[in-house]
């Protein structure tokens, strides 16, 4: 189950910022763009796995560990999406 935490709008610029520090990068260009997202962050963890990191205008972030972009777990899973 999904679940949103929201912040203040002047913790978000300190919550990309601390994010970066910690060895977040941008999630580029095969990142999903959701209504309202303002930026989406990437952690490799391990060599399966990744913490991915969004945050939206109204303030609110979602965080998530997914299987990399590089490998056949997407594929099995349907309800991974890719943007085009």
């Amino acid at each position: 189950m999904d679940q949103m935490l929201s912040i203040h709008t002047s913790l978000a610029e300190r919550s990309r910022q601390t994010l970066l520090a910690d060895g977040f990068t941008s999630a580029g260009i095969l990142q999903i763009w959701k209504r309202g997202k303002v930026f989406g962050y990437i952690r490799h963890l391990r060599y399966d796995l990744e913490w991915h990191v969004r945050a939206y205008a109204d303030g609110s972030l979602e965080s998530e560990p997914e299987p990399p972009r590089n490998t056949i777990h997407l594929f099995a899973n349907p309800t991974n999406q890719m943007a085009c």
